[in-house]
């Protein structure tokens, strides 16, 4: 057999078994990444967030955060695994759960790191609700330079403890943002992840549908008669538009329209020959009629020469 028609078989072989622990691993690691990120993250916004709901004698220190990297880490290991994670979610499930996944876990990832970064990070406030300074008016035990907001920006000529009374929106918004930021969050991501949980149903009953096609039903040859570039490039993959024309076992003629990624350098062109599977006894209904392109003919051709 021709080397690279081998190739091609085992390529075709590889892209139709489904993912197995890896898939559990890489959502691992795309939640532990995107965590982390809002880990950084919450500790770099510690000091902004602080002279909201704080009086000046109990700011924050104004240094660098010693998580202030994780959001450089974090943020770009989690492009990457979304990458990846995007991928396998798209060959197993389709386009629409590959992006409505990973979406959710980096978003729920993101609202855990973020709650866990401001429990941890964040000054308390020692009355919620009120602006307290602190009893004798003392310099803060955490130490940093006191500013308060004035017509003219921000200012250090206030002495400590002169902000008082009741918070006001600002402080509020403040304080809460480590309950309703994390929430609203998980509450996106569960949207995203029931979506894809929908999408992903719906790309398995479709596959179970042309697998059931191409064992019970009649397999013919086709021809494409247009072909469109969508404008969609998906991990170096073109998207495109293409449509088949093939003769059901009937005599008449059908044409059906198929949008799919293909490999670059094996693009299909107007004229390529195809195979199509149909059913019978619904020869017009075009989501359950597989249509095999370009190297999966030259297997199935090889592997008919060869007798296997």
């Amino acid at each position: 057999m021709d080397p690279a028609v081998e190739r091609r078989r085992k390529a075709l072989e590889e892209s139709q078994q489904e993912p197995g622990g890896g898939a559990g691993l890489g959502l691992f690691l795309v939640f532990a990444a995107w965590a982390l990120f809002g880990l950084g993250l919450a500790d770099t916004i510690r000091y902004p967030m602080g002279l909201l709901y704080l009086t000046p004698d109990l700011y924050p220190a104004n240094v660098v955060p010693g998580m202030f990297w994780a959001v450089f880490v974090g943020s770009i290991a989690g492009f990457v695994l979304d990458l990846g994670f995007g991928a396998a979610m798209t060959s197993r499930f389709g386009l629409g759960a590959g992006f409505s996944l990973p979406a959710a876990v980096t978003l729920i990832g993101c609202a855990v790191g973020f709650w866990l970064g401001a429990s941890l990070f964040w000054v308390a406030a020692p009355e919620p609700g009120v602006f307290a300074a602190v009893a004798d008016g003392g310099a803060s035990s955490v130490g940093g330079d006191f500013w308060v907001g004035s017509s003219e920006g921000f200012t250090d000529a206030t002495p400590p403890g002169e902000r008082t009374g009741p918070w006001d929106a600002g402080a509020w918004i403040a304080w809460t943002s480590r309950y309703w930021a994390p929430a609203l969050l998980v509450l996106i991501g569960a949207g995203l992840a029931w979506i894809g949980r929908n999408q992903a149903r719906t790309e398995s009953r479709r596959r179970a549908r042309a697998k059931a096609v191409i064992e019970t039903g009649i397999k013919t040859r086709g021809l494409i008669t247009e072909l469109h570039d969508t404008g969609v490039e998906i991990m170096n993959q073109p998207r495109l538009r293409v449509v088949v024309k093939f003769t059901d076992h009937q005599g008449v003629d059908r044409w059906l329209t198929k949008t799919d990624n293909f490999d670059a350098v094996q693009l299909p062109r107007v004229g390529d020959p195809v195979v199509v599977w149909f059913d019978p006894a619904d020869p017009g209904d075009e989501t359950s009629i597989p249509v095999a392109f370009g190297a999966a003919i030259v297997v199935e051709e090889a592997l008919a020469a060869a007798g296997r």
